[in-house]
């Protein structure tokens, strides 16, 4: 479970990545991801950012609640967003 992260950060997200090519492949699966929202002191807040061209993501399986922005892609390719519920 990942809730209330990011309440003060701006261009960030619950969990961010990008620039290390190291990370292709991997996997966020079964996870619940709720409140995650910015708040009065940060700006452009995403729950899932994967930055800088980061590629080969798996994110499935999870439940997003309350949270704004779900995902941020700048760029990359080969990710997947499967099988996830958000509210």
């Amino acid at each position: 479970t990942f809730h209330h992260l990011a309440q003060q950060c701006s261009d960030c997200g619950g969990f961010y990545a990008g620039r290390d090519w190291t990370y292709r492949g991997n996997t966020l699966e079964r996870n619940l991801w709720h409140h995650i929202n910015p708040s009065i002191f940060s700006t452009n807040v995403m729950t899932i950012y994967l930055d800088d061209q980061l590629s080969s993501v798996r994110i499935a399986d999870s439940i997003f609640n309350h949270t704004g922005d779900v995902l941020q892609l700048g760029g990359g390719r080969n990710n997947a967003f499967v099988g996830n519920i958000v509210n």
